[in-house]
């Protein structure tokens, strides 16, 4: 008789990119994976760089808002028994395929939808655990039909007090979405699939997961000892791939972030995390690179996110000037 071969769901997948599985359970599922050959690989190293970006872009929207929200009422939300929570996106081609998490070198998988996983995690007392009345409690902020909150007044009343289910919904991402370069992602006809669920950390790992989910570390992998001063030439279509990521270590210096060596800087790299995720920094500068064309804001075009972008942008500006 042939033995049952243990697998790992998605879902089990989606919790140790998250890294709030317990340990004793991480373990487990790490071993299942390395035993049928297809060992855990982090989130990171799995998905195309264009969903890394864009799981990044999408939680930077969130934080802006929507999280500062609920850490300020968590509380009240939570019957004071949890006290903080953050934000972590994760972006994932969806399929039913057994391998949905692993993407080719193309960038290409087999279902034309990409999936959107929003996960409030919260900070979890040693004494308590996260229970599904919790969980249900917090996810109902994200659904504007009555539920069976309706009958908490608090609850309700700080629902519509917030408002979150208009700050977060399908429209939201998919327009968000379709303002993020999916660079190398062939994206004609592809649909979005939002998911918004709750998680649960001790409170003791909660500080170090919460910094993880800003998305890689960066900007100390791209700094150096630069020897001359930055100097910027004329920009032309010919030299920008050159020329882009000495303007951007320039203007990084402006805004106080010292030493990034342009010649270190990768075409995928994030603007937001050279930035070490400060979204006021990151927005002086995505406005200085098009200001340095002249040009005053972009309506209707894409959001500057990577270096790659940032190239493109210049360009493109560059090219429909020559055209004029």
């Amino acid at each position: 008789m042939k033995k049952h071969t243990e697998s790992v769901s998605n879902i089990e997948i989606y919790e140790l990119d998250r890294g709030t599985a317990s340990p004793k359970e991480k373990a487990r599922r790490l071993k299942i994976l390395a035993d049928n050959k297809t060992p855990y690989k982090s989130y990171e190293k799995r998905v195309a760089p264009a969903l890394l970006n864009a799981s990044i872009e999408i939680k930077r929207l969130i934080d802006r808002k929507i999280t500062p929200a609920l850490v300020a009422n968590i509380r009240p939300i939570l019957d004071d028994r949890f006290h903080d929570v953050y934000c972590d996106v994760k972006v994932y081609p969806n399929s039913e395929q057994k391998d949905e998490f692993i993407i080719d070198e193309e960038g290409e998988w087999d279902e034309s939808n990409i999936h959107v996983l929003v996960n409030f995690v919260i900070s979890i007392p040693e004494d308590d655990s996260l229970d599904s009345m919790a969980r249900a409690t917090l996810l109902s902020f994200f659904n504007k039909e009555d539920d069976w909150t309706a009958s908490n007044l608090k609850i309700s009343k700080l629902k519509n007090k917030l408002k979150l289910y208009e700050l977060l919904n399908i429209n939201v991402i998919s327009e968000k979405l379709g303002n993020i370069p999916l660079n190398g992602i062939e994206t004609e006809g592809c649909g979005v699939n939002l998911e918004i669920d709750c998680d649960g950390v001790i409170e003791t790992k909660f500080d170090k997961l919460k910094t993880l989910a800003h998305g890689p570390e960066i900007q100390s992998k791209r700094t150096g000892q630069l020897k001359n001063i930055l100097k910027i030439s004329k920009i032309s279509t010919k030299n920008a791939n050159k020329e882009i990521p000495v303007l951007i270590a320039k203007i990084l210096d402006a805004l106080g972030i010292k030493n990034i060596d342009p010649s270190k800087l990768k075409k995928i790299d994030n603007l937001y995390a050279l930035c070490a995720y400060q979204d006021k920094t990151c927005l002086s500068l995505t406005k200085s690179l098009t200001m340095h064309f002249n040009i005053m804001a972009i309506i209707g075009g894409q959001e500057l996110v990577s270096v790659e972008d940032a190239i493109n942008f210049a360009v493109e500006t560059l090219e429909m000037r020559d055209d004029d």
